[in-house]
């Protein structure tokens, strides 16, 4: 009996430790958010936004902007490197309400960004959202997303490592809000070079042979439904004998091959797909969204024959390019 007595009040014990517990986490939550909605330090009020506009060039504003955008996503740790933050101001509806978000973009170094969302709240901004794992942010863009009120965000990047790193690229990131969050739904290259020595690759390779390789994307949204993307990419290889790293002028092409894309918005997928595979192949639905044998890495010998595919469920598959051929031959 006393054991059953001792069971029961353990029991009880922890159901009103449970309860207790889940109280102050929800008080503490809502602190923090009531902090967040009321606290000046946390908010972008119009009167700062308006003064930023009016002159991009106000040091002022442009740091209260940054300081109000880094203690909202918690990077404290780059106060102090304030002054030297770039930032970049949109506003656009990139979420499903009925005014327009406030899209602040901090480039902290010449590799490192963040992308913060900011909604309107009577006469200020307050933070939603923010991206991150994003290099130097050139510019944004908004595509309109077809039967939605609201539109895709382009970020621009580029990721300069060219001292150093023998490389240079350009890209494009598209992202889109899906369920309460914003995810990447398709990028693109849309300018890569890249130096190397031979020997870099290939241990017997020449010290005196240099290789350049260049891709270069030009890409055009067709906003009609269904939403595509056409794309013209060009790949060059350059050759130079030099013993140290050749200047500009001295690389000869020796290749160079293009091909054309078109990628179509596919809600059920939540990307730009280049085609789609017949049900009898697999037990659910499969895309094409990328055809790997179009790829720069062939220039160093690296042969990829494969699709990149996405299911309905959202998995990401690699098939050899000849296996789907084989498939396709079968059902017919």
């Amino acid at each position: 009996m006393k054991n059953i007595i001792t069971i029961l009040l353990l029991l009880l014990l922890s159901f009103f430790s449970f309860i207790l517990n889940n109280i102050f986490y929800s008080d503490t939550e809502y602190i923090k958010v009531l902090k967040e909605y009321s606290s000046p330090e946390y908010m972008i009020t119009q009167t700062l936004l308006d003064d930023y506009l009016l002159n991009m060039e106000d040091k002022a504003s442009k740091n209260m902007i940054a300081d109000r955008v880094l203690r909202s996503i918690g990077y404290l740790q780059w106060l102090e490197y304030i002054d030297y933050i770039e930032v970049l101001v949109y506003q656009s509806s990139i979420m499903p309400q009925e005014e327009p978000q406030l899209i602040v973009v901090l480039n902290l170094t010449k590799d490192f960004a963040v992308a913060a969302v900011f909604e309107k709240n009577l006469n200020h901004y307050v933070y939603v959202n923010h991206i991150e794992n994003l290099v130097k942010v050139e510019s944004l863009q908004f595509i309109p997303l077809p039967q939605k009120d609201y539109h895709m965000m382009l970020i621009y990047q580029i990721l300069d490592e060219s001292f150093g790193g023998f490389f240079y690229e350009k890209f494009v990131d598209v992202y889109n809000y899906i369920g309460d969050d914003f995810k990447e739904v398709w990028q693109k290259t849309l300018y890569y070079e890249e130096i190397y020595n031979e020997s870099w690759i290939n241990p017997n390779g020449a010290k005196d042979k240099w290789f350049k390789v260049i891709e270069e994307s030009v890409i055009d949204f067709s906003l009609n439904y269904p939403l595509k993307v056409n794309t013209i990419t060009t790949f060059k290889k350059y050759i130079a004998t030099s013993e140290d790293l050749p200047m500009e002028e001295v690389f000869s092409l020796t290749e160079s091959n293009s091909f054309t894309n078109t990628y179509i918005w596919e809600e059920e997928y939540q990307t730009f797909i280049i085609g789609e595979i017949p049900a009898s192949i697999f037990p659910y639905k499969v895309a094409i969204i990328e055809d790997m044998e179009n790829d720069i890495y062939e220039f160093y010998g690296i042969k990829n024959d494969n699709f990149k595919l996405k299911t309905s469920l959202g998995d990401i598959l690699y098939i050899p390019k000849s296996n789907l051929e084989n498939m396709l031959k079968t059902t017919n």
